[in-house]
């Protein structure tokens, strides 16, 4: 379990939700050190499926907000 922002977020679901990706070997997510935008934000290590040409970081990012978006419904925080 991650705390950012003083919300909980369990990293076993981040990590299973990775791992679906085509592209992705194994995923482990942990909490990065703390920033000025916040607490402990959750941070990904990821070991690409095809190692010897591995995607960008972009396309995980991309990747991730069409499988990992919240509904439209909700109010987003800035």
């Amino acid at each position: 379990m991650v705390i950012v922002n003083a919300e909980l977020h369990y990293i076993g679901p981040i990590e299973r939700t990775l791992a679906t990706s085509p592209d992705v070997a194994e995923a482990y997510v942990t909490a990065a050190p703390p920033t000025r935008r916040r607490a402990r934000p959750p941070h990904a290590f990821i070991v690409p499926a095809p190692p010897a040409a591995p995607p960008t970081s972009g396309h995980y990012v991309t990747w991730s907000r069409t499988v990992w978006a919240p509904p439209a419904s909700l109010p987003r925080s800035r």
